[in-house]
């Protein structure tokens, strides 16, 4: 938002920026207790962000529970060696490396594809009739993209046919139980879990509380879907 008064915001920032950098060891103490409250790394996220801001604001500056400085494992943000899956493209121009079986679906080309034997983490699986284009392929009605990943979160851009798109999300075999839905992830008929495309969208599928070795899997229903990128955050 903005400063209620931005000259007084500005002289603030400064005195508070110049006080820490001229006390070197005063720094490392108020780095060392402070405490990390929420992260999210990937695309999307941004009600995520928002329902934390405005809880932290409602708490008054408090620390919040457990010890200062001393962040759970549920609060610690990824590294490098927990090998978050990259963002992987499914159209034909950057989804080389992303695709498994026989990669990326030539542009205009229409095929019928069954990846189900592929494996591998981070190679997204096609089993169903799809159609190729340089920034997206399509997903016929039952048709099914299924990739084994690693990360806490799980986003899809993706575009509805001309009459809304629904799909069918699973995870590792199973509707999503409510803690692992995304924000986009409602409950569906007969026990499924779904979310609705219309236009072009990014919907939030899957949450938790970790980063963690999962299975995703997205079946189309009620109307051809295309599908541009796939998103992984910690």
């Amino acid at each position: 938002g903005t400063p209620v008064n931005p000259d007084q915001f500005v002289t603030d920032l400064a005195a508070a920026l110049t006080e820490v950098v001229s006390d070197p060891a005063k720094a490392r103490q108020m780095g060392e207790a402070g405490r990390l409250r929420a992260h999210h790394v990937g695309e999307g996220g941004a009600g995520i962000i928002e329902d934390a801001v405005r809880r932290f604001l409602a708490e008054g500056g408090a620390p919040g529970p457990g010890l200062v400085g001393t962040p759970s494992a549920s609060e610690r943000p990824p590294t490098i060696d927990q090998g978050v899956t990259p963002e992987l493209y499914l159209g034909s121009a950057r989804g080389l490396g992303s695709i498994a079986g026989a990669g990326p679906v030539n542009v205009d080309e229409r095929v019928r594809r069954a990846d189900r034997g592929a494996t591998g983490r981070n190679l997204v699986r096609l089993t169903g009739a799809f159609l190729g284009a340089d920034e997206w392929v399509q997903a016929e009605i039952g048709s099914r993209l299924e990739v084994d990943f690693r990360a806490r979160d799980v986003y899809v851009t993706a575009r509805a046919g001309t009459s809304g798109s629904i799909l069918e999300v699973l995870v590792n075999g199973a509707a999503l139980p409510p803690a692992r839905r995304g924000r986009d992830v409602v409950d569906g008929p007969r026990g499924t879990t779904i979310t609705r495309l219309e236009g072009d969208d990014l919907r939030h599928l899957i949450t938790g509380p970790l980063v963690a070795d999962d299975r995703l899997t997205m079946t189309v229903r009620g109307a051809p879907a295309r599908f541009y990128a796939l998103t992984f955050g910690g």
